[in-house]
């Protein structure tokens, strides 16, 4: 089943048998170390390395290769003090994302007369185009028992739909007058639409990927501020580290239809992944894995490696995804109690269903979901995004990052045209890859023409 995984094994199940105790060991302190002190440092040791993690134990093997460069961490190794600042930096992380990001649930169910040609009450769509069993207190990953599903029903279904709509009719046909019955049953997203405080935030370990490190992400509504994500992707994601950008690529286009045949995907990664490390560049798609956004993170997976920045491992390629939070598969396993998932353990896939949402790509190292309230909505982003954009290539001296940024388009349908106006619209530049087809074609055609003229 997609999404979560169990709680990660802990790996080494038992401690290793003592040797004698090193600066290659995770660093030891001075050689004139009485015994004592040499005793707990060398029990602390073993504790954090029993207590390792199968991601962490597979980075202590990577780490060992390196000279002068201990298989734990020194912040695991090092006193109590240096957990404590651990826990402080992930608490001010976390009141950061709660003052400052909402995420947007629909309050009020009510069916789209204009989708009511299904089979089963359970298939019907609300009109922010999401099924009754997936909305807020509903799609909890928990279990709940029929007195609590009552009382969600009852707050979500409107008293003159709950006679037809309700947990034992899921599986019946709709009623026959049920589009008569929506005429008097209004809705719209001002009176439908809640915003909350975030609790979608924290790290993604991609289960089935194990070339990647976890990926850091959160959910946001698209009425916050681009400011403070730019702040929190640099004051607590580290993401102009150890080295400052000095350009933005966003690449967009097609998704289902588009191929890349053998000699085209060489060059293009060849010449994405050059161009991304001579300028130690921000790459940006929407994040899923499928089409163009696939092929880059694919691109990036053959042309990613790792830094070790300040005792920590950092990647040397950055790929941002901004996409809408309606249209990622699984979703809700991203969701925590509150105070984020670090990590949640997390499945992705190569499956395409049409007209459903579609699954993460793992080659990403950081995802913005932006959540507008709708669901199964690919368009619910752009803006957002290209608002981050458009803060990105702003000169500082006028509040902005003074890094360019670059809009490309490959192949692509009407929403990349689209996307392409809000760019422009925001003054940023698009360059249109001429032979990809479809989106690219008419807008290279378009750009042809009227500058002839």
């Amino acid at each position: 089943m997609a999404g979560v995984g169990m709680d990660t094994k802990i790996y080494p199940s038992e401690k290793y048998d003592r040797v004698r105790f090193s600066s290659d060991q995770g660093g030891a302190g001075p050689s004139a170390m009485n015994l004592k002190e040499r005793k707990i440092q060398q029990d602390r040791f073993y504790e954090v390395q029993s207590a390792l993690t199968l991601e962490e134990a597979r980075y202590s093997e990577m780490r060992k290769k390196i000279p002068g460069l201990g298989r734990i961490p020194n912040d695991r190794i090092n006193t109590q003090s240096q957990d404590s600042e651990f826990q402080k930096r992930k608490q001010e992380h976390v009141v950061f994302v709660k003052q400052n990001f909402r995420q947007i649930e629909c309050s009020k169910f009510v069916p789209d007369p204009k989708k009511l040609g299904v089979k089963k009450i359970r298939d019907l769509k609300c009109h922010c185009g999401e099924i009754l069993t997936e909305h807020a207190g509903l799609s909890s990953a928990q279990p709940m028992n029929n007195v609590q599903r009552d009382i969600v029903e009852a707050y979500l279904i409107p008293e003159k739909l709950r006679s037809h709509i309700n947990r034992e009719t899921l599986f019946k046909a709709p009623p026959e007058n049920l589009a008569s019955l929506l005429h008097s049953v209004p809705w719209s997203k001002e009176d439908a639409f809640r915003e909350n405080i975030c609790t979608t935030f924290g790290k993604i370990s991609f289960v089935n990927n194990d070339n990647s490190k976890p990926a850091k992400y959160v959910r946001l509504s698209h009425n916050d501020s681009v400011d403070r994500c730019l702040e929190r992707m640099e004051k607590h994601w580290k993401i102009m580290e150890p080295k400052r950008p000095s350009l933005c690529i966003s690449v967009i286009g097609g998704a289902k239809s588009f191929k890349l045949d053998n000699k085209m995907r060489e060059t293009f990664n060849t010449g994405l992944i050059k161009a991304a490390k001579t300028t130690n560049a921000w790459l940006i798609t929407t994040g899923s894995n499928v089409g163009v956004m696939k092929a880059v993170g694919n691109a990036v997976s053959e042309g990613q490696s790792f830094l070790w920045d300040d005792d920590r491992i950092t990647h040397t390629l950055r790929l941002i995804g901004i996409g809408p939070w309606g249209y990622v598969k699984d979703r809700k396993y991203l969701e925590s109690d509150g105070d984020g998932c670090f990590p949640v353990h997390f499945n992705t896939s190569n499956v395409i269903q049409h007209g459903k949402p579609v699954p993460l790509n793992p080659n990403h190292t950081h995802f913005v979901f932006v959540d507008d309230g709708y669901r199964n909505n690919y368009k619910g982003a752009s803006e957002f995004r290209a608002s981050f954009e458009q803060k990105v290539s702003k000169p500082t001296e006028a509040g902005g990052l003074g890094i360019p940024v670059v809009l490309v388009i490959l192949e692509g349908g009407t929403d990349a045209i689209s996307d392409a106006m809000v760019s422009l619209n925001h003054h940023i530049p698009v360059v249109v890859c001429s032979g990809t087809g479809r989106a690219a074609e008419i807008l290279a055609y378009a750009y042809s023409h009227t500058r002839s003229k």
